[in-house]
């Protein structure tokens, strides 16, 4: 049991280095991303829609924020050029997104340009890691239409406009850094993964399932495992980390000795909090839409319960207890400076993205 905390002072201190790491994903660029000014709707599923300048759609009803359990959504909203330009078609705060078909009109409302992705989409990308789709304009006013077909959201997706070259300047640092990540979720994996099989440890095991769960969402949701390995299932954003979640309270059980014996009461809530995951589970398998909002509450479900049980550990005096803490502590961190800024209508969960311009500016 110990000697999965033989490494764990220097672990915490490479978390706390990488903490240091993220205020410079937000360093400006030179990117001047074009305004445009518009508005989402929401539409019945199965409603008929008119290829037109104007949102021809029975049913559609305007809405500031887009239902994160999924739907069929419109976006709809007027931009101007000002001289031939090349300009990539993109989203903001969000790569979770099943499928999107744009088309853009000039002034007569003929339609000059359209183009289609998403997750779900067997169409390739044309910027790696990207939704951005390029296109060549003429000086002019011209509307943009952008439907939207999701299962489920992370966050709130918001069409803009880039100059190519601005663009292929923005997005450098945002796919290092996801290469970069998903470099060490899977070296992670790997070493937890040996480190079970040779030592027949089952704490090790369950901490490699918790990693796996989320090397599997991060591919997904980032847009690797669509690009390099053309798979498509949108759930294995969600599923993945439903199974994970049980995996770290296994973990924690096993790391911090929790048992009927030593702790009936953490024991007794441990189990309970699995069983309640568990169901998590098969919920999801009927309402499959709510599957990445299951993952939200159980994320903060497994955290408080590892919060708990490492300081109760802590003044139990269990060995492990204290290096687990300041671990849990570091990861409660990143989850709130997570949460809390999505709640404002965007999202830093898609680290690749935040080096993308908003609103006019990086």
């Amino acid at each position: 049991m110990c000697k999965f905390f033989i490494n764990a002072k220097g672990a915490a201190k490479c978390l706390s280095r990488l903490l240091l790491l993220l205020p410079f994903i937000w360093l400006p660029c030179k990117a001047q991303p074009l305004m445009l000014s518009g508005q989402w709707y929401q539409v019945p599923q199965y409603s008929h829609c008119i290829e037109s300048a104007e949102l021809q759609c029975t049913g559609a009803v305007p809405v500031d924020q887009l239902d994160r359990t999924g739907g069929r959504f419109f976006w709809q909203g007027n931009f101007e050029i000002g001289k031939t330009t090349q300009l990539v078609l993109d989203f903001k705060n969000s790569s979770v997104i099943g499928r999107f078909h744009h088309w853009i009109f000039n002034d007569q409302g003929r339609l000059v340009a359209e183009a289609v992705g998403g997750i779900q989409s067997r169409e390739p990308n044309s910027f790696f890691l990207r939704h951005g789709r390029e296109f060549t304009l003429q000086p002019g006013h011209y509307r943009l239409v952008t439907e939207l077909s999701s299962p489920f959201l992370l966050a709130q997706p918001m069409p803009y406009l880039d100059t190519l070259a601005d663009y292929l300047i923005a997005i450098q640092r945002g796919d290092a850094l996801t290469l970069l990540c998903m470099g060490i979720l899977l070296g992670l994996m790997f070493y937890y993964a040996v480190l079970a099989g040779i030592r027949r440890n089952a704490t090790d095991g369950f901490y490699a399932l918790f990693i796996l769960g989320n090397l599997l969402y991060n591919g997904t949701a980032l847009l690797v495992y669509p690009d390099l390995l053309g798979l498509h299932w949108f759930y294995l954003i969600s599923f993945p980390i439903l199974l994970s979640n049980c995996s770290y309270v296994l973990f924690v059980l096993r790391l911090l000795d929790i048992t009927r014996e030593s702790n009936p009461r953490l024991y007794r809530l441990g189990m309970a909090l699995l069983g309640l995951l568990s169901a998590f589970i098969l919920l999801a398998l009927f309402k499959p839409n709510w599957s990445l909002e299951l993952d939200r509450v159980g994320v903060w479900l497994f955290l408080g319960y590892g919060l708990l049980s490492g300081i109760v550990r802590t003044r139990q005096r269990h060995f492990s207890a204290p290096m687990y803490l300041a671990a849990v502590l570091v990861f409660f961190y990143v989850r709130c400076i997570v949460h809390f800024p999505r709640q404002a209508g965007w999202s830093v969960f898609d680290l690749h993205r935040a080096s993308r311009p908003t609103g006019g500016h990086c």
